[in-house]
C-alpha cells in the first residue's frame, strides 16, 4: 500500500463489500492533489533510469548509439512510466464508504489486491482530520477514523476529496447510534 496516499494501520478487517448504490451509502473519493505526487515521482523515475544510463555508459565506456543500452534505457523509462500509471489507476479505485455497517476502505486494481478494511460501527471511536490552509483551500483533508479498543485498527486516509464532510457525517451518525442504542 501507499503510505502517503492511504493507509490502513493494523489488522485487515474484511467485512461485506461495500454497496454499489451511492444511495445506501455515502461515498467519498480522493481529491485532485492526490495525483501531482505522482507526476513528481515520475519526474524522479525518469532522473534515476537516465542518471543509471549515463553512469554505465561512462564505467563501461559504451558509446551511446549501442543499440542494447539504448533499448535498455527504453525499457526502464517504459518500466516507469508503467509503474506511474498503475499508481494513478489504484488511486482512482480507493473509495470510502460510510454505510449502516460502518466505515469502509474499498481499495485495489488487481484481483489479488483487492480488498475492504474498516471499522464497524459499534468499535468505531471518533472521526477527525487535519485541518491547514492548503487543505481548506482544495478541500481535500486527512482524515483519520480511530478504533474505541485500539490504536492498531485505526483506518488513515490522505487526499479525500470534502473529507471534513466526511468526518461531520461520520461524528454525526456515530452520535446518532450512541442516542439510539
Amino acid at each position: 500500500m501507499l503510505i502517503d496516499s492511504g493507509v490502513f494501520t493494523g489488522p485487515r478487517q474484511h467485512a461485506v463489500l461495500p454497496p454499489t448504490d451511492s444511495r445506501e451509502a455515502l461515498v467519498y473519493t480522493l481529491s485532485w492533489t492526490a495525483y501531482p505526487g505522482l507526476l513528481l515521482r515520475l519526474v524522479l523515475r525518469v532522473i534515476l533510469v537516465l542518471a543509471v544510463y549515463a553512469a554505465a555508459m561512462w564505467i563501461l565506456r559504451i558509446d551511446n548509439t549501442s543499440c542494447l543500452a539504448n533499448a535498455g534505457v527504453f525499457a526502464m523509462l517504459f518500466l516507469a512510466l508503467t509503474w506511474t500509471a498503475y499508481d494513478f489507476a489504484y488511486f482512482r479505485t480507493m473509495k470510502l464508504y460510510v454505510d449502516v455497517q460502518g466505515v469502509w476502505l474499498a481499495q485495489g486494481l488487481l484481483p489479488w489486491h483487492k480488498g475492504v478494511n474498516g471499522v464497524r460501527w459499534d468499535e468505531m471511536g471518533a472521526a477527525s482530520y487535519e485541518a491547514s490552509f492548503l487543505s481548506w483551500a482544495c478541500k481535500s483533508y486527512r482524515i483519520s477514523v480511530g478504533h474505541r479498543f485500539t490504536t492498531d485498527a485505526t483506518l488513515n486516509l490522505a487526499h479525500v476529496k470534502n473529507g471534513h464532510i466526511a468526518v461531520q457525517s461520520i461524528n454525526r451518525l456515530l452520535m446518532l447510534r450512541a442516542r439510539g442504542a
